[in-house]
C-alpha cells in the first residue's frame, strides 16, 4: 500500500447523491471504493492497463505517471468544479465536459473486504487525528507568541515616541540656546568700539617709510661691522701672545741644553679655554 485518499463527491452533480470516496493508492494502479449513506458500500480496481488506454487518449499527459497523478487531484477532490462524476450500470466514471477520463467498474463489497477498508480508513483516521491534535497544539502556541510579540511591539512603539518626543525638546532647547547666543556676540560685535591701529590702516606708499627702512639696514650692517674688527683684533694679540711665550721656551731650553742639563719635559702651554686654538684660528 502506498497511500489513502478520501473525499465527498456528488454524483451527476447533485447534493443528494453526494457520497464517501475512498482511494487506495499503488505504484501502477489504485482501488476505489464507493461509501453512500442509504446503499450497501461498492468496489472496484483500475488495472495498469486502463490506466495505460486513458493516459493515451489524454493529451494533457504524455506518461504513465502524469495520468496518474492527474488522476489522483481528480479522486482527492481538488479538481471538484472541473470535473463530473457518475454511477451508472455499475460502471463509476470521472468526465472532462463530454470526455471520459476514467472509468472504473464497481462491485458490492463483501463482510471481509469492507471489514479490510474499515479498518484502514480507521488507521488513517487515527493518523489524521493526531497530526490535527499536533497542528492544534502548535497553533496555540504560535498564536500565544504573535500574542506576546504583539504586546512587546506595542510597548517598543511607545517607547520609541516617547524618546522621539523627549529628543526634540532637547534639540529644540539646544537650538534655541544657540540662537540667543548667536544674537548676543552679534549685539557685542556691534557695540565694540573700532580700533585706530588697525593693521588694514597701514600705509603702503613709497615715502619717508623706506627712508628709514634704509637708515636701519645701514645702521645694523655698520655694528656687525664694528663688531666683526673688535674679535679680529683681540684674537691678533692673543696669537702675538703666544708667539712671544713660545720663543721665550725655545731660548730656555737652548741655554739649558748649553749647561749640560737634560730636559725630560717641556711644559705645556697653558691655554685657558677663552684662548683655546678654535678660538684664534676660527
Amino acid at each position: 500500500m502506498k497511500d489513502i485518499t478520501v473525499c465527498e463527491i456528488d454524483l451527476n452533480g447533485l447534493e443528494a447523491n453526494r457520497i464517501t470516496l475512498w482511494t487506495q493508492w499503488f505504484e501502477d494502479h489504485f482501488k476505489v471504493v464507493l461509501l453512500p449513506s442509504n446503499n450497501v458500500p461498492l468496489s472496484g480496481e483500475v488495472t495498469t492497463e486502463q490506466i495505460d488506454y486513458f493516459a493515451a487518449n489524454d493529451k494533457s499527459c504524455n506518461t504513465r505517471d502524469e495520468y496518474i497523478q492527474k488522476t489522483r487531484n481528480i479522486l482527492s477532490g481538488r479538481n471538484s468544479g472541473v470535473y463530473q462524476f457518475s454511477l451508472q450500470n455499475a460502471k463509476f466514471r470521472w468526465t472532462e465536459g463530454m470526455w471520459d477520463r476514467g472509468i472504473v467498474e464497481v462491485t458490492p463489497c463483501n463482510i471481509e473486504e469492507f471489514s479490510k477498508v474499515l479498518e484502514k480508513f480507521l488507521v488513517q483516521y487515527r493518523s489524521m487525528e493526531e497530526s490535527v491534535n499536533k497542528l492544534e497544539s502548535e497553533n496555540i502556541h504560535l498564536k500565544q507568541m504573535y500574542m506576546k510579540l504583539n504586546d512587546s511591539l506595542e510597548s517598543i512603539s511607545t517607547r520609541k515616541e516617547e524618546l522621539e518626543r523627549i529628543l526634540l525638546q532637547k534639540f529644540l532647547l539646544l537650538i534655541n540656546s544657540k540662537k540667543k547666543r548667536i544674537r548676543e556676540l552679534e549685539e557685542a560685535a556691534k557695540k565694540r568700539p573700532r580700533e585706530d591701529n588697525s593693521i588694514y590702516d597701514t600705509s603702503t606708499d613709497d615715502g619717508e617709510s623706506s627712508d628709514v627702512s634704509e637708515n636701519a639696514i645701514n645702521k645694523n650692517k655698520s655694528a656687525n661691522n664694528y663688531i666683526v674688527d673688535s674679535t679680529s683684533t683681540s684674537k691678533i694679540r692673543k696669537l702675538e701672545n703666544l708667539c712671544t711665550k713660545t720663543n721665550e721656551n725655545a731660548k730656555e731650553k737652548k741655554s739649558r741644553s748649553k749647561e749640560g742639563t737634560s730636559v725630560t719635559n717641556i711644559s705645556n702651554l697653558d691655554i685657558t679655554e677663552e684662548e683655546s686654538e678654535e678660538d684664534l684660528f676660527t
